[in-house]
Order: structure tokens, then C-alpha cells, then sequence
């Protein structure tokens, strides 16, 4: 999902708690962070800006990531979860079970409006600039493994040899010679001669012959001459005028 889901706790336990449940769910390290105050009082400008750039990172909208940062100043912990599809429902039960406390303001609406000037399409998008997951479709959109933790391939799986058995062959199987003893073994299956004596082999079959003794054969059978005494035969045949008569 790309809204992550965010929940602020007032004590370590409770968001240890929080950590604890999504992990016996099943979720990564890479979906979730955990968000801790620091160690020493800190406050000034910068302080906030670097709190505020970590929960951004996350993948939350840097102005709900600024005021998520001056909570946590003040002392409060803060896990956020990129939920697998699907999961999202489940996810706010588990997170609400460890008691978390009111964030003090309403998350911003969705608006197709830039929240960091620096990088428009990124908060549009409720996305970080730089991406800390090396695969982020399968550990944050949908928790697909990058590679499967049981080992077996596929061909395993669907129980097909990897390399079929010297044994066992396609043609053995359907109930055919792998190798014919002939050396033209359709020609003998068909009778067929594999080298015929004659010069002209289909001719012969048919009964046509190969060469016509007349010089223009298919003249001779449409009746039609070779060459016409005239200029124009084709035009004098049908009474079409060669060139058209000149109008004074």
C-alpha cells in the first residue's frame, strides 16, 4: 500500500509491543520502522529536521512527517508499517492493541498538490526520493520474497525431471522409433522411390508433357496468333482508336 500506516506510543514497551506483533505476523524488517526519541534532550531547528527527515524516509508525507517529529521529541515513540495489499486492516488491529496515543492532529487529505517543493511527484505519490529497500514491489507493495526460502525449483515442484532419463524419451513415450534403421524412412513408408529414374518424375505421373512441339503452345490452344501483322491488334480487335481524333 503506499499510505503507510502510523501509530505513536507514549513508552518503549508499547512500541516494542507493536514491533513484536507485526514480526509473530510475519512482516519484515523492511516493512516497518520504529522511530525513537533521542537519547539526550535535543530541540533547536535541526534537531526537528533531522527527526522529521527520518520519518520521510519512511515514506511519510513530510508535513504529517514534521509534526510526527515534534511528537517524538517530546518523548513519544513512533512505528510505521508499509502493509502488504490486503493487510491493512489487520495491520491498524495489531498496531491498536498496544495501546497507542492520540497524534494530536488529523492526517493531511490526499491532494494532487506537491507537499516538498524539492521533489513534487514524490509527495504526491506519499513516496521517498531515495528508496532505502533494494526491492521495494516485493518487501513493500505486496511482501512477495525476493527468492524462495524452500529451495526447490520449479521443475520440482511440478515433479518434472530437470534432465530426462537416457530411459525415457518423447518418441518411446508416444510409441515411436527414435532412430530408423532406413535411411529414407517416409519415402518408405509411403513406397515411395526415394530417387526416380525418369527426368521428369511428376509429368510422368500425370501423364503431361514436358516439352510441347508447337513454339507457342499456349497460343496454339486459346487460338491466339504469336505475332499480328498489325500495329495494334489488340486495339483493331476491339475498335478502340490508337490516338484520338484532333478537333479543329
Amino acid at each position: 500500500m503506499i499510505h503507510p500506516i502510523v501509530r505513536l506510543y507514549a513508552s518503549a514497551d508499547n512500541a516494542q509491543a507493536a514491533v513484536g506483533k507485526l514480526q509473530a505476523r510475519g512482516f519484515g524488517a523492511r516493512q516497518y520502522d520504529l522511530v525513537t526519541p533521542p537519547e539526550s534532550p535535543a530541540d533547536g531547528a535541526a534537531a526537528e529536521e533531522t527527526v522529521t527527515a527520518a520519518i520521510a524516509d519512511a515514506y511519510v508525507v513530510r508535513g504529517e512527517a514534521r509534526r510526527y517529529a515534534r511528537r517524538v521529541l517530546d518523548g513519544h515513540w513512533l512505528v510505521i508499517v508499509r502493509a502488504p495489499i490486503g493487510m491493512g486492516r489487520i495491520t491498524e488491529d495489531l498496531l491498536d492493541e498496544c495501546e497507542p496515543v492520540p497524534s494530536g492532529f488529523e492526517p493531511e487529505p490526499d491532494r494532487l498538490m506537491a507537499w516538498d517543493e524539492a521533489a513534487p511527484m514524490s509527495s504526491i505519490l506519499h513516496v521517498g526520493t531515495i528508496l532505502r529497500d533494494p526491492t521495494p514491489f516485493s518487501n513493500w507493495m505486496a511482501g512477495i520474497p525476493v527468492l524462495s526460502r524452500s529451495g526447490k525449483r520449479t521443475c520440482e515442484r511440478l515433479n518434472i525431471p530437470e534432465l530426462a532419463d537416457s530411459s525415457w524419451t518423447l518418441s518411446g513415450k508416444v510409441g515411436l522409433k527414435l532412430l530408423s534403421k532406413g535411411a529414407a524412412p517416409l519415402s518408405g513408408k509411403l513406397k515411395w522411390p526415394l530417387l526416380s529414374k525418369g527426368p521428369a518424375p511428376l509429368s510422368s505421373k500425370l501423364k503431361w508433357p514436358l516439352l510441347s512441339g508447337g513454339p507457342a503452345p499456349l497460343s496454339s490452344k486459346l487460338g491466339l496468333p504469336v505475332l499480328s501483322g498489325k500495329a495494334a491488334p489488340l486495339s483493331s480487335s476491339l475498335r478502340i482508336p490508337t490516338t484520338t481524333p484532333r478537333r479543329d
